[in-house]
């Protein structure tokens, strides 16, 4: 990119940036505090030798979900009633065994 941009600004931090967010995310923190030192072609480097010596991540990432959301085949007020049923029933239980 420096030689087809050569006699122009080239932003080496921008860059930098958008190389690290296009890693994969089990790479990411390992590189986290070259991005703000090393150069990208010293960053590259790191990567590919991570990768060959890592290799992929064994497990597939999970994505997290800010919310809950209630299955569709049950709506919210059948799971609170079930939960009531449950508790009224363990509460049985502890009287019948005191």
């Amino acid at each position: 990119m420096k030689l087809l941009a050569s006699g122009e600004f080239f932003d080496t931090d921008f860059w930098k940036l958008l190389y690290f967010k296009k890693l994969p995310s089990y790479i990411q923190p390992i590189l986290a505090n070259a991005l703000k030192t090393e150069p990208i072609e010293s960053l590259a480097e790191m990567t590919d030798n991570i990768i060959e010596n890592a290799g992929p991540p064994r497990i597939e990432e999970i994505l997290h979900i800010s919310h809950l959301t209630s299955t569709q085949s049950e709506p919210a007020a059948a799971w609170e009633e079930r939960i009531l049923e449950l508790e009224a029933k363990i509460d049985a239980l502890i009287l019948q065994r005191n």
